[in-house]
């Protein structure tokens, strides 16, 4: 009878500890059409990528990170964390040596290094091109972690808010720009990438749009031929500490942009790391076209999964994605956010039925629960104008002061 027992309750043991594995199961596939599978959450994750840490931590997963390298600068916390070296040339020796459960890469990882570490640990690959990709890798990186609910946030960012730029930019193709990647040898960007596409956001004309490498390289001849009415580069890496010397010499100096002093600084971690922070880097690029209008903070509400984000092309912003209790009112047809939402994100004082806006008290209508208060109350009374309604997308974009 006791051996009966015994049996029975290992048994059950063995069918809960399959349950629990089921209930931890995530599998992906990756941005070389890998699929990745874990039976448990992971605990120490390894990131290849500034970009890929910066996505760990914007998910609530940067605990779990143990491994990062030496280009890693965002959020502060990670100057705490190991590096497994350098971007291009990581150590096998110290990756292994931090016991990883998860490595997360990016497609420009070693091939030999990439299939020797696969051999013994999941690895995750990201290889995004445009700001979709961003957005759609933040959720797989959520997918693969268990943090799948925050990244939709963090990914409803990068989509909403490029989303909005769109709608509210104007067509500025008369504009030839060129990006400069690099100016010796004279490099730059074509439409395949993430930074092209963003120049295309804009609504710009990229000189370099059609050439066939994603990152081509130039001949002075050709970039005199097609003269840019803007020349746009990173700063920290050209232009810290003031005007790159190479502008004045040829063929810079000839250039149209250059003579009429038409060029323009982005923050390179901005424009380069297919992260969250992308967004930041976008606004940089419409405040250029476009400095009257986008000279505060974008800020979108999506109805449907109730997220809401912000971006300024000056600075980042404390809590710029999360959640948002709001609703549209279907006898209306208007808009409800929350009291309590509403000052968190316009900053207004909420009473019973009035907001106090800096020296200004407004009358502001509340639905049944006395809990909403209806959007266009607040907006009108903040003199907001810039409102835009995206039906495909049951999104709400605003151009706030």
């Amino acid at each position: 009878m006791r051996k009966r027992w015994l049996l029975l309750f290992i048994s059950l043991l063995l069918v809960s500890a399959m349950f629990v594995q089921v209930a931890y199961s995530a599998a992906v596939v990756d941005d070389v059409g890998r699929v990745v599978r874990l039976y448990t959450t992971p605990k120490r994750i390894v990131s290849t990528a500034p970009s890929i840490t910066e996505i760990l931590f914007a998910i609530g997963a940067g605990d779990k990170v143990v491994g990062r390298t030496d280009f890693d600068n965002y959020p502060p916390e990670v100057k705490n964390i190991p590096s497994i070296g350098g971007f291009s040339t990581p150590s096998y020796e110290k990756i292994m040596s931090l016991r990883p459960d998860l490595v997360i890469a990016a497609k420009s990882f070693s091939k030999d290094l990439f299939e020797k570490i696969a051999a013994e640990v999941p690895v995750m690959v990201l290889d995004p091109h445009t700001l979709k990709d961003i957005a759609n890798d933040i959720r797989k990186v959520g997918i693969i972690t268990g943090y799948y609910r925050n990244s939709q946030a963090v990914a409803f960012k990068v989509e909403s808010i490029e989303r909005a730029v769109r709608a509210f930019i104007d067509d500025h193709r008369d504009k030839k720009v060129f990006f400069v990647l690099w100016y010796n040898p004279i490099m730059s960007v074509n439409k395949t990438t993430f930074i092209g596409q963003m120049l295309d956001d804009i609504k710009v004309t990229n000189i370099t749009a059609d050439l066939s490498s994603p990152w081509p390289m130039v001949n002075p001849e050709y970039l005199l031929s097609k003269d840019p009415d803007i020349i746009i580069m990173p700063k920290n890496s050209m232009a810290y500490g003031g005007k790159p010397a190479f502008l004045t010499q040829e063929p810079w100096k000839d250039l149209k942009a250059v003579k009429a002093g038409r060029i323009y600084y982005v923050n390179d971690d901005w424009v380069f790391r297919p992260g969250p922070r992308i967004v930041y880097g976008l606004m940089q690029l419409a405040h250029i076209v476009e400095p009257s209008k986008f000279v505060g903070k974008v800020l979108t509400i999506g109805l449907n999964d109730r997220v809401y984000a912000k971006a300024s092309y000056k600075h980042e912003l404390k809590d710029d994605s999360g959640t948002v209790a709001v609703y549209l009112n279907a006898k209306e047809g208007r808009t409800y956010i929350s009291k309590d939402g509403a000052s968190n994100l316009f900053g207004v004082e909420v009473g019973t039925d009035f907001i106090v806006y800096g020296d200004k008290t407004c009358k502001v209508k509340t639905d049944d629960t006395g809990i909403y208060i209806r959007l266009r109350d607040i907006l009108n009374c903040m003199g907001i104008k810039d409102v835009i309604w995206n039906g495909d997308y049951r999104e709400i974009y605003m151009l706030l002061p």
